[in-house]
C-alpha cells in the first residue's frame, strides 16, 4: 500500500483525513479538540459555537434529578457524531442507529475502537444500549503504511458496550506522531551540509587545555582574596598592593640577613683633635698672628675654632674661620720649621676633594682627592682672590658642587683628608708635610 502524506507537508506521514473535505493531514494540521478531525481551512469555515447562558432555578421548581451513575460513566461514541462523511447536525433524541459491518482484518493487529472516526469513510455506528455488545470498529490505519502505527498494549482490554477509549486513543496517536517525526528526520539528514575540510595545520595546532587548571586555580584563588576585602572593609586592589609591599619588604629584609657583613677595611686610623688657644703657643708670633686675623675679618670670616692634632708634627696650630655663604674656609697655621704664622684658603667639594691656596712655598700639585697651589707672595686679599677664581674654573670645568661650611663639617673633612693622605704615602701620621698634604 502506498504511503499517504500531509497535504501541507509533503515530508510527513497524514495521520487522518479531514471531517469537511477529506484530505489527508498530519497530527499537526488536524485539530481534535471540536470533536471532529477537522483542518484549518474548514475550521475557518466553522460557526462558533455560542455559550449558553446559565439558567437560575425558580424557588417553586423541584430540584433537579442527578443523573444515573451508568449514563455519566461511559461515552457513547453515537454522542460524540464523530462520523466522517456525515454533516455535523445536533443529535435528536430517538433517531435510529445503524450498525456498520466489519472491515476485514488487516495484515497487523487494528486498535478495536475508533471513537472520533478519525480514519473512517462511514459514519460511526450506534447502537441501543439493549443490543449485544458492539462489532469491532474498522481499521483506522487501512489507508497508511503498516510501519506508521503501532499495536495497542497488549494489557489493555477491548471497550464493549459504547464506552470511549480515550487511552487507545492516544497511544495511536502517539505512535503515529512518532513515525511522522523519525520520517522527518531522515529527510533532513539528507540535506545535512558535509562537514568542513580538515587541514592538517589544524591537526599540528598547540593544544592549550593545561591553561584551564591554572585559570580555574586563580579565578578560585581571587575570589577568595575578594571576599577577604570585603570583610576588611577595603577595595581589593588596595589590600593586593599592600600584600605585594609587605612580601617585598619581607624578602629583601631576609636577603640581607642572610648574607654576611663584608669587611671595607680592617681598621680606620683615628685622628685625634684638641682644643687649644693661640696663648698656650710658646712660639707663636702674636703680632703677625693678630694682623692677619684682621685681614680675614675685613673679608667676612669669623672664627669657628682653635686647635691642634697631635698626631701631626708638632707644635701646630689651627685658627679656623669661615664664611658660610660660599662654603668657604680659613686657616691661619703655624707650621713646623716656620718663623712666623701662615694663612690659607679651603673650598671642600661634594664629592670629597679637598681644594687649597696656601701662602707658603709648596710645588702646585692635583691628586683624585686634593688640589692645592702655593702663592707665597700673596696679602691675605689677593691670596683670597685667587682661591675664588679656581673654585669658579672647577666648578664650571668638572661641575662639582661645593659642600656647605660649618665647624662639624670642616673638622669630618679634615680627618678624612689626612686618612687619605697617609694611606695614599703609607707613612705614619708624625711625618705628614704640610707641603705635600695641603
Amino acid at each position: 500500500m502506498a504511503e499517504v502524506f500531509c497535504t501541507h507537508h509533503p515530508d510527513i506521514g497524514a495521520v487522518g483525513k479531514c471531517a469537511k473535505c477529506g484530505k489527508p493531514f498530519c497530527l499537526e494540521c488536524l485539530d481534535l479538540e471540536t470533536g471532529k478531525p477537522l483542518c484549518q481551512n474548514c475550521m475557518m469555515d466553522k460557526p462558533a459555537m455560542a455559550v449558553p447562558e446559565p439558567s437560575v432555578p425558580t424557588p417553586s421548581a423541584p430540584p433537579a434529578e442527578a443523573p444515573k451513575a451508568s449514563e455519566e460513566t461511559f461515552i457513547s461514541i453515537d454522542d460524540l457524531n464523530m462520523a466522517v462523511n456525515e454533516p455535523f447536525t445536533n443529535k435528536k433524541e430517538g433517531s435510529a442507529k445503524v450498525n456498520l459491518p466489519s472491515a476485514p482484518t488487516p495484515a497487523f493487529k487494528p486498535p478495536v475502537d475508533d471513537p472520533l472516526g478519525l480514519f473512517s469513510d462511514a459514519p460511526a455506528s450506534v447502537k441501543p444500549a439493549h443490543e449485544s455488545p458492539k462489532p469491532a470498529a474498522p481499521n483506522p490505519f487501512a489507508d497508511l503504511p503498516s510501519g506508521h502505527a503501532a499495536p495497542a498494549h497488549p494489557s489493555e482490554k477491548q471497550n464493549h458496550g459504547g464506552q470511549f477509549d480515550l487511552a487507545g486513543m492516544m497511544n495511536t496517536l502517539e505512535a503515529a506522531e512518532q513515525a511522522a517525526h523519525q520520517g522527518s528526520k531522515v529527510e533532513s539528514s539528507r540535506n545535512l551540509r558535509p562537514l568542513d575540510k580538515v587541514f592538517i595545520k589544524d591537526l599540528h595546532a598547540v593544544k592549550r587545555a593545561w591553561l584551564d587548571p591554572i585559570r580555574s586555580l586563580t579565578g578560585a584563588m581571587w575570589l577568595k582574596f575578594e571576599l577577604l576585602a570585603a570583610r576588611l572593609r577595603v577595595p581589593g586592589y588596595l589590600l593586593a598592593a599592600i600584600i605585594f609591599a609587605l612580601l617585598v619588604f619581607g624578602i629583601t629584609f631576609g636577603l640581607q640577613q642572610a648574607q654576611p657583613p663584608v669587611a671595607i677595611v680592617s681598621s680606620v686610623p683615628s685622628i685625634h683633635i684638641m682644643p687649644m688657644e693661640a696663648s698656650q703657643v710658646s712660639d707663636l708670633d702674636i703680632t703677625a698672628f693678630t694682623d692677619i686675623q684682621n685681614h680675614l675679618g675685613g673679608l667676612g670670616f669669623t672664627q669657628a675654632l682653635q686647635m691642634t692634632v697631635p698626631q701631626l708634627p708638632s707644635p701646630n696650630f689651627f685658627d679656623v674661620g669661615l664664611k658660610p655663604d660660599e662654603g668657604t674656609y680659613d686657616e691661619i697655621l703655624k707650621i713646623p720649621n716656620q718663623i712666623g704664622p701662615r694663612v690659607s684658603f679651603v673650598t671642600v667639594f661634594t664629592n670629597g676633594v679637598w681644594y687649597s691656596t696656601n701662602g707658603w712655598s709648596g710645588t702646585n700639585q692635583q691628586l683624585d682627592y686634593l688640589v692645592s697651589e702655593f702663592y707665597p707672595s700673596q696679602t691675605p686679599e689677593q691670596l683670597y682672590d685667587q682661591h675664588m677664581q679656581g673654585v669658579q674654573k672647577l666648578k664650571s670645568a668638572n661641575d662639582w658642587q661645593v659642600q656647605r661650611a660649618s665647624q662639624n663639617r670642616y673638622v669630618a673633612a679634615l680627618s678624612d683628608h689626612l686618612r687619605w693622605f697617609l694611606t695614599l704615602k703609607n707613612i705614619p701620621s708624625y711625618q705628614a708635610d704640610f707641603a705635600l698634604w695641603h
